[in-house]
């Protein structure tokens, strides 16, 4: 198991967009559809590039991404307001997943979201994306909570729960159950 370097989720972006056709777009769309499974990204603003990096990667598995910034309802500046719809969401999304970097784990809204998603929906619902410079990422102790994206030896991504070496490809764990 490895964690994904900046490097490798910005590779994907750019492969991504590189063969991106509207045949296959329509087949993401399909999939997306089909399973209905929808995804709240928690993240930092800092990472934008990385954000939309991990949004087609999950788009790719059929998954259909929220994010905040991409919600015309969301008030121009942060509020109760923000809050109430915020906790709408991550109520209505299927699963809550944290892209985790240096910058997000110091926002003051990833760690309220992750706590107020596993509340509502559990951890088994819930994984944590890091993206690295390098292997060696120590996250904030409360990640070690949670299930995380990884790379398998073979190349794959899975979530392994937290403790676990045994993981779940991470297609199969994004099907609504």
């Amino acid at each position: 198991m490895a964690y994904l370097t900046s490097a490798q989720l910005k590779q994907y972006q750019t492969l991504t967009q590189n063969v991106r056709l509207a045949e296959s777009h329509r087949a993401t769309k399909a999939m997306a559809d089909s399973t209905g499974v929808t995804v709240f990204l928690s993240h930092s603003h800092h990472d934008k590039d990385h954000v939309e990096a991990a949004c087609l990667l999950l788009e790719t598995l059929g998954a259909t991404i929220y994010v905040d910034w991409q919600d015309g309802e969301m008030p121009a500046i942060t509020s109760a307001d923000t809050a109430t719809k915020l906790k709408f969401k991550i109520r209505e999304c299927d699963r809550l997943v944290l892209l985790a970097s240096e910058r997000s784990l110091t926002s003051k809204w990833v760690p309220w979201e992750l706590g107020y998603a596993e509340g509502k929906k559990g951890i088994p619902q819930m994984a944590v994306l890091p993206f690295v410079a390098s292997q060696t990422w120590e996250g904030s102790e409360y990640i070690g909570l949670y299930p995380t994206i990884e790379l398998t030896a073979n190349g794959s991504l899975a979530v392994f729960p937290a403790g676990d070496n045994k993981g779940t490809p991470l297609a199969q764990w994004l099907l609504r159950s």
